[in-house]
């Protein structure tokens, strides 16, 4: 596991749902401090990794272009397509999972 992964681990916050019903005031709080965490670690990504995100339109979807900085050069004119399979992103935040990907390229 790279020392990045590791660290990411070590700071990953844990985040416990109530049993019983859940009120939506509650749901609402719950979702705007995961989008706080996202947005911190998206912060650190992009500090630490410095990548160009583009947001563009392709044939009407959104999509993010992210290119990293330093490319080995064994990868050099690859690409590589990550497509979100767990609903639909609807945060910037959510570029994280794609910039941490990216940052062993």
């Amino acid at each position: 596991m790279s020392k990045e992964a590791v660290e990411i681990l070590k700071n990953l916050k844990v985040s416990r749902h109530p049993f019983g019903k859940v009120s939506d005031a509650e749901i609402v709080k719950m979702r705007n401090q995961f989008a706080e965490s996202e947005r911190a670690q998206l912060k650190d990504m992009q500090k630490r990794f410095n990548p160009t995100i583009t947001d563009t339109l392709i044939n009407g979807v959104q999509v993010y272009i992210i290119t990293p900085q330093n490319i080995k050069p064994e990868n050099k004119g690859r690409l590589m397509l990550y497509i979100h399979g767990g609903g639909f992103p609807h945060r910037p935040e959510q570029r994280r999972n794609t910039i941490q990907m990216l940052s062993v390229i």
